[in-house]
């Protein structure tokens, strides 16, 4: 594994690796260089997810060797970085300014999340067990929980026992018609129980991509690992040009999302979504990566805003550093500014907004192809 490593470093990025950094290697997940190299943090080294974290190693080294020093320094950074990121957080969360971030002071929109980050389960949240929480492991459902959650809505809401359910049975604030119809795949206005099923299996479970002659159908949530996967894709099945996104309902890692978006507008893809296919959030953003973009009639292109503890993205002031994330990525792929503040006033970061046709041509969603 360490001698491919250091082939891809050498000759895909160009990058001066030293034979001294490929025997580090051996020390395992010990080893400052595996650490930095384990981008998912999983303990594994995936050559695919090594060349992500290259890629961005090299955006940062502007000119310098790729030494010892180097790494320590990159390492430190990006912990450094991390931890203050993270108690800022939870400084925002600490109401009560005791210097502790509980439980009892989160809205019930953030409690469910805080339960899962309070490992030692005392009643309050540390930088360390916020560091190490994976988003994954944590929300994905089993395909138990998944049947037990879909009887459970269909004996709430489906009143009539007809097996389907429609607009008018969804009356409930939190959970809104537009988010059960997410998984209307066939689009005929009701939703089935296998419907729901299929959609929530797709909405736990880690994006992959199935390859079909030149194309490659991508379902699931975009994670840690979708930009070495659509590496993987790009090195492995060079034919391949088109990513039809068949079920996609979002992104538990924006970051990677537009990491991977980047390497599909880089290479040239084209983004496709069918007349049964439904694409939201963090998808939407990769779909948008398409250097042509296909909306067929009846595809489904969702958007909400981002959020936190008690606000909402339109919360924030418009010259916040928190909007330039996917303002300059916006800009990059050519979608007007426009389309960003549309998406925080759509719907709250809980619901969904699914677009029509006029929004779809007034934001270039579609290219003219």
């Amino acid at each position: 594994m360490k001698t491919l490593v250091c082939a891809i470093a050498i000759l895909l990025l160009g990058l001066p690796v030293p034979m001294a950094h490929c025997q580090e290697l051996e020390k395992g997940p010990n080893s400052q260089l595996f650490k930095m190299l384990d981008g998912n943090r999983d303990g594994q080294l995936d050559p695919y997810e090594t060349l992500d974290v290259l890629i961005q190693v090299q955006a940062q080294l502007d000119g310098q060797k790729l030494t010892a020093r180097r790494i320590e320094s990159l390492l430190k950074d990006q912990a450094d970085s991390e931890r203050e990121e993270i108690s800022e957080m939870l400084k925002d969360m600490d109401r009560n300014g005791d210097g502790k971030t509980t439980l009892d002071e989160m809205d019930e929109d953030s409690r469910e999340i805080a339960q899962m980050l309070d490992k030692n389960n005392d009643g309050t949240i540390s930088v360390e067990e916020a560091s190490f929480f994976e988003m994954s492991e944590e929300f994905f459902m089993s395909s138990e929980d998944i049947q037990e959650q879909v009887n459970g809505v269909f004996a709430e809401f489906d009143k009539d026992k007809d097996g389907h359910l429609t607009k008018n049975e969804a009356t409930n604030e939190e959970f809104s018609w537009s988010q059960m119809s997410e998984g209307d795949s066939n689009g005929d206005g009701r939703v089935t129980k296998a419907e729901m099923t299929a959609f929530l299996a797709a909405d736990n479970q880690k994006a992959v991509f199935k390859i079909n002659s030149n194309t490659a159908v991508m379902t699931g949530v975009i994670n840690s690992d979708t930009p070495a996967a659509v590496l993987r894709l790009i090195h492995e099945h060079p034919k391949v040009r088109t990513i039809e996104m068949e079920n996609v309902p979002g992104s538990i890692d924006d970051e990677a999302n537009l990491r991977a978006a980047r390497y599909v507008r880089k290479f040239g893809f084209t983004t496709v979504i069918k007349y049964n296919g439904s694409v939201a959030s963090g998808g939407t953003d990769f779909f948008l990566a398409g250097q042509k973009r296909i909306v067929e009639k009846g595809g489904k292109l969702g958007i909400h805003s981002w959020g936190g503890p008690g606000f909402q993205g339109k919360d924030v002031p418009k010259d916040n550093p928190q909007h330039q994330l996917y303002l300059k990525y916006y800009e990059e792929i050519g979608i007007p500014a426009e389309f960003y503040w549309r998406t925080l006033e759509a719907a709250p970061a809980n619901d969904i907004h699914w677009m029509t046709e006029k929004e779809i041509e007034q934001f270039h969603v579609r290219t003219n192809e």
